[in-house]
C-alpha cells in the first residue's frame, strides 16, 4: 500500500513525495521520514500511515498543531483526494479531483412567515418517512454527511532500558528506510 503526496509549498513546490512503509513522520528530528527544518514543525509533528481506506493523518501533540484544508485534526483522518495538509510552514496535497462535498441548504431570510412544519421538514430532510420533530436531543446526520473521520488506535512508544538500547533502535529503523527506499526506485525503473 502506497500513497503520493505533493509538496504544495516552498522551494520543494510539485515535488513527489512516496508513502508507502507502515508509516512515516513528518517532524524536524533527524529520525523524521519527512523533515522539515523549522522551529514551527515540532520534532516528531504528525504520522502518515498508509491503510486499505485511504492516508491517515495523525497529530502526534505537536505544539502548533497539524491541519487539513485549514482545519486542525484533533483525531486521526484519512486524507480525500485534493486535500491538502499543513505542517508548520509546509503544505502537502493528496493528488487527485476533490470529491463533491455536501453543501447545507441556504437559509430563507427572515422576511418570510416561517411555520413550525417547514423548520421540521429542513431537520428531517427530503428522505425522511415522517416530518414529526423527535423529543431527544440526538442528531442523525445522513451518511452522506458523516465525518471522514476514523478512529485508529494509538501506537504505543517503545520504551528503553539504556540509551544504548534507543540508539540501537534509531539506527535499525534508519537501514530499514534506506532499504524500503532502495526498494522503492527499484520497483520505480
Amino acid at each position: 500500500m502506497s500513497y503520493v503526496l505533493i509538496v504544495d509549498s516552498g522551494k520543494h513546490k510539485g515535488r513527489k513525495l512516496k508513502i508507502s512503509r507502515d508509516h512515516a513522520i513528518i517532524g524536524r528530528d533527524e529520525s523524521a521520514g519527512i523533515r522539515i527544518a523549522s522551529q514551527e514543525v515540532s520534532r516528531q509533528h504528525c504520522v502518515l500511515i498508509p491503510t486499505p481506506d485511504g492516508l491517515v493523518a495523525r497529530d502526534l501533540e505537536s505544539s502548533n498543531g497539524t491541519f487539513v484544508n485549514g482545519a486542525p485534526i484533533l483525531r486521526d483522518t484519512i486524507l480525500q483526494a485534493g486535500d491538502v495538509l499543513t505542517v508548520g510552514p509546509m503544505s502537502f496535497r493528496l493528488p487527485g479531483k476533490p470529491a463533491a462535498r455536501p453543501v447545507a441548504p441556504e437559509a430563507p431570510p427572515d422576511d418570510q412567515g416561517l411555520s413550525d412544519d417547514d423548520i421540521a421538514t429542513w431537520l428531517t430532510g427530503p428522505d425522511a418517512e415522517s416530518s414529526e420533530i423527535s423529543s431527544s436531543d440526538t442528531t442523525i446526520i445522513p451518511a452522506t454527511m458523516t465525518p471522514r473521520v476514523q478512529p485508529i488506535p494509538p501506537k504505543r512508544k517503545k520504551e528503553f532500558k539504556t540509551v544504548a538500547e534507543e540508539a540501537a533502535d534509531i539506527i535499525r529503523r534508519h537501514h530499514e528506510s534506506l532499504e524500503a527506499n532502495a526498494n522503492d526506485e527499484a520497483a520505480d525503473n
